[in-house]
């Protein structure tokens, strides 16, 4: 019997498209390698053989022309295949596996594996410290184990015991000291230990590799940055014009406000002295009442409109994390308020959620602090005599997170529920609001692709929740 090379089934799985079957084990004629591959560095370890057009690796292969392949790779999952399958026949081993560090979840993830004692290995994940991979991940040094069972480092280790010899290799993948993955050699062809000089050159080999996935991750991270800067830059373009005709606004309303200030507030000085001047029930000061509250509902909206000139919307789209956003908002709001105040709970989802910021601290900071009015200010200035509390809630759901944030206030009357977002709409006295901090809470939200939404609060208070899409990370890396 003919034993096949380990490496024509494991090149197949990295080149063929689609439409092979990769579990497949006949042999494959070269043409239809080359037709199907669009990576010339690949031909560097193939040779024809011209009685049989069958496909051989190279006498004259070696770690040099791994490497060239290696970094010949655009995606991570054939990537991680083919290492592991050039180191296992660089040192003519059959069994093997490749761990990726998830820098995410803290894990090793188990991305390729050969073994011909098990024929499918599903969700490994091995935090560091845990088991012989998750040591070497922790120390950063790798190991040459020529039988375990006598290996006084290793006594304390649990081992899967999937293998039918005792000597393996487990080596870290660093680059520039940063972990990247683990790879671990476990059985030789003809069932000897490893030897020294085998470690030395899988020890490279595995360099070889830290450093091609390193530069792979580079070119997503660039990639995905530059589809990013270019996505920027087409919304750009895009709202330039508006951009523009909203500075002119602004610059408008702000020469208006300006303008129209000073001369409303001398009416509104003559509208006193001149009630001064008439009886308590006379027709005259009832029509002077009238005036003077159209003219403190005007003087709100100028100040509304300085206020909106004045400010600062961050105009940067990133992506961050829910959860340090909300911490570091309520963080700077307990700052500001008296001790005690108010009682903020936070129940947050278990786990890091990304997402789209425009701006999002200014919402929290906006929202915590009407909360703050509602359970703490009465309408005097004076504070309440209940227990103010505000609580934060956020959960996952169908790839976007919901955040509640709720308080126990006296709440919104249902007559004015469809104004709250309409710019320079208050509940609050003259000086103390000036009715735009919901309605640029609205904006920020929308621009971050989401919503923002008064809800039912049944035992009372006010509930606003924010629908916000979840920016997944990368895949792979």
């Amino acid at each position: 019997m003919i034993k096949k090379n380990p490496l024509d089934y494991k090149i197949r799985r990295v080149i063929l498209p689609a439409s092979f079957n990769r579990s497949s084990r006949k042999e494959i004629s070269q043409e239809e390698i080359l037709s199907s591959e669009k990576n010339p560095c690949m031909s560097l370890i193939f040779q024809r053989s011209k009685e049989s057009k069958k496909v051989f690796l190279s006498p004259d292969y070696n770690q040099e022309k791994f490497s060239h392949v290696l970094h010949s790779f655009s995606e991570v999952d054939p990537f991680v295949h083919f290492a592991l399958d050039a180191a296992l026949e660089l040192i003519h081993a059959h069994a093997g596996s490749l761990f990726i560090w998830d820098e995410f979840s803290k894990e090793l993830v188990l991305k390729s594996f050969q073994n011909p004692s098990v024929s499918r290995i599903r969700d490994v994940r091995i935090k560091l410290n845990e088991g012989i991979c998750g040591l070497v991940a922790k120390k950063g040094e790798g190991l040459l184990v020529e039988d375990i069972r006598h290996d006084s480092r290793l006594q304390a280790v649990e081992c899967p015991g999937r293998y039918q010899t005792f000597s393996f290799l487990c080596i870290p993948l660093l680059s520039n000291h940063k972990l990247l993955g683990v790879l671990n050699i476990t059985e030789k062809e003809n069932q000897t230990p490893f030897t020294h000089e085998e470690w030395k050159q899988a020890e490279l080999f595995a360099r070889h590799i830290a450093l091609a996935y390193d530069n792979l991750k580079l070119r997503h991270r660039l990639q995905s940055e530059n589809a990013s800067l270019r996505e920027e830059l087409t919304m750009l373009k895009e709202t330039l014009p508006n951009q523009e005709k909203f500075v002119s606004i602004g610059k408008v309303a702000s020469h208006l406000a300006h303008e129209l200030s000073n001369p409303i507030d001398a009416i509104r000085r003559f509208l006193n002295l001149a009630l001064d001047q008439v009886m308590e029930d006379s027709l005259a000061r009832t029509y002077l009442l009238k005036a003077k509250d159209g003219i403190r509902h005007s003087l709100r909206v100028i100040r509304g409109l300085l206020a909106l000139c004045r400010e600062p919307i961050p105009n940067q789209t990133k992506a961050a994390e829910l959860h340090e956003l909300i911490n570091q908002s309520v963080n700077a709001f307990v700052q500001h308020i008296p001790a005690d105040a108010v009682l903020v709970e936070k129940h947050f989802c278990g786990e890091k959620i990304l997402v789209r910021d425009c701006g999002l601290q200014l919402v929290f900071k906006n929202l915590f602090e009407n909360a703050y009015h509602a359970v703490y200010i009465n309408g005097n200035g004076s504070a309440k005599a209940h227990e103010g509390k505000l609580l934060v809630d956020t959960k996952r759901k169908n790839g976007h997170v919901i955040v509640s944030v709720k308080d126990n206030g006296s709440g919104i009357p249902e007559s004015i529920r469809p104004r709250i977002f309409d710019p320079f709409f208050t509940t609050k006295k003259e000086g103390e609001g000036n009715g735009i901090g919901l309605a640029i809470c609205r904006d920020i939200i929308e621009r971050c692709g989401g919503q923002i939404v008064l809800g039912n609060c049944e035992e009372g208070g006010t509930e606003f929740t924010i629908t916000l899409p979840v920016q997944e990370k990368e895949a792979g890396l």
